[in-house]
């Protein structure tokens, strides 16, 4: 057996790694506990505001939602290339496919954060107010709330919508969706479940202005360019349909192809960045769902990892190095220094877009970079290599650093 944190052999039964104490059975935990936790984007999380007391982007969204944002990373800036988006959702998803209805429930706590921030802001106080009991499909309807969606979904890097359709009757909402950030890749059958999530939460949260039951939810069916929202009775979950195993893989390889020909002018009419709020709330939502998520997000970066190295053709840890201090700069991933030592690399990384504005959460937010660097550096010199954060921007500390070791020499 191997532990899938830090590869170690383990001979017998274990129930924790020897090595590095990393819990070896999380599939029961990770399937069913992560996805139970995310079922109400209304309860203790999203109200309780951790994530926006924690996150400065989070605090700063409204700002950058009305064009004028404040500015967290001064070289890199506060937006990540959408590549960067795609490429952590998608292997995470081709690791394990049930993580798309994580991504769904995730994106309806940043729709949830997204109204409630469009509605506290002083420029839309008045409008929100004037709502404020009004008929729900009233509410859907207000033109002025519609450009309002659509201005903040444009500025934050998210895509274009607009309301299609309204039909009180049948209680369906059809709104059209173009040049999100998973429509870059498998354009003809995209699955856009987070930014279904994302409009789902945002809806959700019109019914608190209507005085109506949160509790609700909304069915989804998602078929880009179109997302169509209907009432559920409540107590149904939303039928989410993961794409095939193979399609995955497909999604995932060609957003890999697109981060090494560091491609531009992804999308037609809007930049190839969104705004990294959406990232690092997606980041740490997941992360701290349960043990076996940190074991997904570092396998998923390595698979990244071991696929650039691959597909670049990188032999040794100079050249692995320098093109990922490249590469991850053209996607504002961060800014990475290596320092060689016998037998292991430091590798420090300032303005990392998951730990940058964040203030002290308590656990460690670059396991996928944990696992890029641990994939690239393997794959790059056909030895295993054992990469763990040893510092993180997001615990009190000055910037992200990582200690990696040749596996053989992980106990010295």
């Amino acid at each position: 057996m191997e532990c899938p944190s830090c590869s170690q052999k383990i001979r017998g039964r274990w129930n924790f790694c020897p090595n590095c104490g990393m819990k070896l059975s999380p599939k029961e935990v990770l399937v069913h506990r992560g996805i139970r936790d995310l079922e109400q984007p209304f309860g203790s999380l999203a109200h309780e505001g951790v994530v926006s007391k924690k996150f400065a982007s989070v605090r700063n969204m409204g700002d950058s939602a009305h064009g004028s944002p404040k500015g967290i990373r001064p070289q890199l800036g506060d937006f990540e290339h959408i590549n960067l988006l795609n490429l952590r959702r998608f292997s995470l998803s081709y690791v394990s496919p049930e993580q798309e209805h994580e991504v769904y429930k995730i994106g309806r706590i940043i729709g949830a954060y997204l109204a409630k921030i469009d509605a506290e802001s002083p420029q839309n106080r008045d409008l929100f107010d004037k709502n404020s009991g009004r008929d729900f499909w009233g509410i859907i309807g207000d033109k002025a709330l519609q450009e309002d969606q659509r201005r903040t979904w444009k500025n934050l890097g998210i895509g274009f919508i607009g309301v299609e359709r309204i039909d009180r009757k049948h209680g369906v909402v059809k709104y059209s969706l173009d040049e999100s950030p998973s429509s870059v890749v498998h354009k003809r059958n995209t699955p856009c479940f987070m930014e279904a999530g994302i409009l789902s939460g945002m809806v959700e949260s019109l019914y608190t202005i209507s005085q109506r039951d949160v509790s609700d939810a909304l069915s989804v069916q998602e078929n880009y360019p179109v997302v169509e929202l209907s009432l559920l009775d409540k107590g149904e979950n939303p039928p989410i349909d993961p794409p095939a195993k193979g399609e995955l893989e497909s999604m995932l390889f060609e957003t890999i192809s697109l981060v090494l020909d560091e491609a531009e002018a992804c999308r037609r009419g809007l930049p190839d960045f969104s705004y990294m709020a959406l990232d690092q709330m997606i980041n740490y939502l997941f992360l701290t769902l349960s043990p076996g998520h940190i074991i997904l997000s570092k396998q998923a970066g390595r698979i990244c990892g071991e696929r650039i190295s691959r597909e670049a053709n990188l032999s040794g840890v100079g050249r692995a190095l320098d093109f990922l201090q490249r590469i991850f700069l053209y996607l504002r991933a961060g800014i990475i220094h290596a320092k060689e030592g016998i037998n292991q690399i430091t590798v420090s990384m300032d303005e990392s877009v998951y730990a940058s504005g964040v203030d002290n959460v308590g656990i460690n937010l670059c396991t996928f970079f944990e696992g890029i660097l641990e994939g690239t550096l393997s794959k790059a010199t056909d030895q295993r290599w054992y990469v763990l954060e040893t510092k993180c921007a997001g615990n009190d500390h000055l910037r992200c650093e990582f200690n990696c070791r040749l596996a053989d020499y992980t106990k010295m």
